[in-house]
């Protein structure tokens, strides 16, 4: 049987310890200190975001990363509260990927890899404003439409797509994309990937997907139904937290 572990669940991003970034159809400041909810829009009258829709938000080291429907990802300088805009430009092919930006991961070295809707995978590293992009056409990822990132204990991201189910990557080897192999039983509940969490109790990976909640064994290489029912659990799971 599966041990849970037992974690604090929030719907937010810290800044600071007395600012709260607020995920929504357009993002929101809440302040625990004056108990304050700023809105935070296109019409804003200084630092305005680039879209209304935000749809990810992943905060690491103090840094926040936005993304959003419309207007690519976003870079947060929480304690200056500036912004940084990376938006697809069809003159740059350096430039991020077209359309929604679904999920995002930074990883230890400071890359920040981007999952986008039929715009692959993307990564951009360290001081470079150029992304590295990652698609069906030039690597193993099996979808372009990327909607879930998360990495385990081994140094591997796992990539999430909306289509053709999960794959797995090094980040010591980036591009170096495999696809998730399992049951003949499974695979084709996998399609649909919502959501992701590695659990360090059990050693493996919680799949959400849109036919139910899984786990995979990461010892025995294998996926297996946790608890009875796990395939009822019906609908786009879009998060879970270990």
């Amino acid at each position: 049987m599966l041990k849970l572990s037992v974690s604090f669940l929030s719907a937010a991003s810290s800044i600071s310890n007395c600012i709260t970034f607020l995920l929504s159809s357009s993002s929101s400041v809440f302040n625990d200190k004056t108990g304050e909810i700023e809105h935070w829009n296109t019409a804003t009258a200084v630092n305005p975001l680039s879209s209304n829709f935000i749809n990810s938000l992943f905060s690491k080291n103090g840094q926040i990363w936005v993304g959003s429907e419309t207007g690519g990802v976003i870079k947060l300088a929480p304690r200056q509260l500036i912004l940084e805009f990376y938006r697809h430009d069809p003159a740059n092919p350096g430039s991020i990927s077209p359309n929604a930006v679904n999920a995002m991961y930074a990883a230890a070295d400071g890359t920040l890899w981007v999952g986008t809707v039929e715009g692959g995978l993307n990564a951009l590293t360290p001081g470079s404003m150029n992304f590295v992009h990652y698609t069906v056409a030039n690597s193993g990822l099996p979808h372009n439409t990327v909607s879930v990132l998360a990495a385990d204990n081994r140094n591997q991201l796992w990539i999430g797509t909306w289509g053709r189910g999960f794959a797995v990557m090094n980040l010591s080897q980036p591009g170096k994309i495999i696809p998730l192999v399992i049951d003949a039983k499974h695979q084709h509940l996998l399609n649909f990937a919502g959501a992701l969490a590695y659990d360090p109790i059990n050693d493996g990976m919680w799949l959400g997907t849109n036919d139910g909640l899984f786990f995979y064994d990461m010892k025995r290489r294998q996926l297996i139904e946790p608890f009875r029912g796990c395939q009822n659990v019906r609908g786009c799971i879009g998060s879970l937290i270990t």
